[in-house]
């Protein structure tokens, strides 16, 4: 029995080394465009990426983002209910109204008149009610402005040096 061996590898053709060289020449030319396009949409400078407090820059930018993110959606929500509210008070004055010019009462300006002069009077003041979560992330907003501010300084004092 003879024993069959592997061909030998064939060498590479022209038109097969210039599609290597080429495919080479696209992945250098796409990893150039992400560099660049990376640089550009850096949001700080390198320099501060690199620094010791860029564990806690990304903490802080992640805290800060999803605080916006809860306000955000917590104005949203606050309109939405204000406006359903006032919708539906809307409503109800609309149907009281019809009623009471239907039953013969008097004409629909003399009844807005009343009923505003009546609102008026009992109009409380709600800036009060501040939403508690609200001022708490005022008071974390502020503490990370303050902490960017000092880190910024610090950077500074130390490129100055």
């Amino acid at each position: 029995m003879q024993r069959q061996t592997a061909p030998p590898l064939k060498p590479l053709f022209k038109s097969q080394k210039r599609r290597k060289s080429r495919k080479r020449k696209k992945s250098k030319i796409n990893q150039s465009k992400q560099d660049r396009y990376s640089r550009l949409c850096a949001p700080v400078s390198h320099s501060f990426h690199d620094s010791p407090h860029s564990s806690s820059h990304e903490i802080w930018r992640k805290t800060y983002e999803n605080l916006v993110k809860w306000q955000i959606q917590h104005q949203a929500q606050y309109w939405r209910n204000t406006t359903t509210q006032l919708r539906q008070e809307n409503a109800d004055l609309k149907r009281k109204l019809d009623a009471a010019v239907s039953c013969g009462g008097s004409s629909k300006d003399d009844l807005i008149e009343t009923y505003t002069e009546n609102e008026s009077e009992n109009d409380d003041d709600d800036g009060s009610s501040i939403d508690e979560k609200y001022l708490e992330f005022m008071t974390i907003t502020k503490n990370h402005q303050l902490a960017v501010q000092n880190m910024k300084s610090d950077a500074k004092g130390k490129e100055e040096t």
